[in-house]
């Protein structure tokens, strides 16, 4: 993952976010997005996922993707092409 979009997200902390899975094969029910505190991100050791902790301890891990992620001043997009899930987290 690129060290600017990491960089950036450092921003976000502190900051209310909502959190979107959407399944993409439309298989799954769609469940409705949650808004937590964002407490800090984290990249984990290999660079495949991005964790935002919303608690200490508590996290929701997103993929990441060469192609497929994406980041603006507002939104994170991860598309996980192959599970067809989109993982959309967005500051508010």
């Amino acid at each position: 993952m690129d060290p600017i979009m990491v960089n950036k997200l450092v921003e976000w902390h502190g900051h209310s976010i909502e959190v979107k899975i959407t399944d993409r094969l439309g298989l799954d029910p769609v469940a409705p997005p949650k808004t937590y505190d964002l407490a800090r991100t984290e990249l984990d050791s290999d660079g495949g996922y991005i964790r935002f902790y919303i608690s200490d301890w508590q996290f929701v891990a997103v993929p990441v993707f060469e192609q497929l992620t994406e980041l603006t001043e507002e939104e994170f997009t991860s598309t996980d092409s192959e599970g067809k899930l989109v993982y959309s987290i967005k500051r508010l």
